[in-house]
């Protein structure tokens, strides 16, 4: 998991909700060294991915805007993908594109 996943935060959870409930909160690479007892239910919950190599305030609004308009005319995604696949590509949420798309228009 750590080869495919890297770094990306995780957390593993065991007897959610019951008397003997676990949460731990690691990454994917280092989820071998946990030390759990290998009795009960599990859950682990995946942090999204997020793209290492853009920090989110070195994107300029315009850069932003031009992605996702190149996204929607030259690439036929709808808006919705297009805005999803931006926030990817940035290392943003989806609603942080949305917001800056919106500020574009004004």
């Amino acid at each position: 998991m750590g080869e495919i996943l890297g770094d990306r935060p995780i957390t593993v959870t065991r007897e959610l909700t019951k008397l003997h409930e676990e949460i731990l909160h690691t990454t994917a690479r280092s989820a071998s060294e946990l030390k759990l007892n290998e009795r009960g239910e599990f859950t682990i919950v995946l942090a999204p991915y997020m793209n290492p190599h853009v920090e989110a305030e070195d994107v300029a609004d315009s850069t932003l805007s031009s992605y996702f308009y190149q996204l929607t005319n030259f690439k036929g995604l709808s808006r919705r993908q297009a805005v999803t696949a931006t926030a990817r590509e940035f290392g943003l949420s989806p609603n942080d594109v949305y917001d800056r798309l919106e500020r574009q228009k004004m």
